[in-house]
């Protein structure tokens, strides 16, 4: 299933807070073009780094509405200083009735895969959407993520991970050669001066 586009609603829905889908050439997340370099991005204020290139940012002067739902933060990932997923926080099940009805109404009903729990996917050619509502805590998000970025930082991990297990298995063969080897060397007069 791809997403619905903005395109058919009528015009006082074509811009719900940060969901704007209008087709366009080049896809878009609360007017940020995916891929973004953070450099181009003066409003955006550091939050946190994680190990591999990511980076969590806040944008000064965040709206803090999606139509009549109050949110609480928006936090935008940046993989390698680019665009790569966005997630907006909220609380409250009245917020999460206003935001699941809004992301219906734009994307269609999505894709539920525990009926018990408040978890909602929706998939399109580049960018994978969800909403998560957890009612013991009162607090939930939505997120969306740019599949070419992510896929990417994926791929990268895997390789670091490959690396990782090469290096680590060198020395466990090194700590088990290398006593042999410097036995063998000072019997040969190599390893003394």
């Amino acid at each position: 299933m791809g997403f619905q586009y903005t395109a058919g609603l009528p015009n006082r829905d074509r811009r719900l807070g940060f969901i704007t889908l209008e087709k366009k050439r080049h896809a878009m997340i609360n007017g940020i073009k995916w891929g973004t370099n953070i450099k181009d991005l003066p409003d955006m204020a550091l939050v946190g780094a994680f190990g591999g290139g990511k980076r969590i940012y806040t944008r000064k002067g965040e709206n803090k509405k999606i139509g009549d739902a109050d949110i609480e933060v928006v936090m935008y990932g940046f993989y390698k200083d680019r665009l790569e997923d966005m997630q907006i926080h909220f609380r409250s099940s009245a917020n999460f009735e206003k935001l699941k009805e809004i992301l219906y109404r734009v994307y269609g009903s999505g894709r539920q895969p525990i009926r018990s729990l408040e978890t909602y996917h929706w998939y399109g050619n580049q960018t994978s959407i969800f909403l998560a509502y957890n009612k013991f805590l009162g607090k939930g998000a939505i997120g969306y993520t740019f599949m070419p970025i992510y896929k990417q930082e994926r791929e990268d991990r895997k390789l670091a991970q490959e690396k990782y297990t090469e290096m680590v298995g060198y020395f466990k063969n090194l700590k088990k050669y290398a006593p042999k080897l410097v036995g063998r060397w000072e019997r040969e007069g190599e390893g003394s001066s």
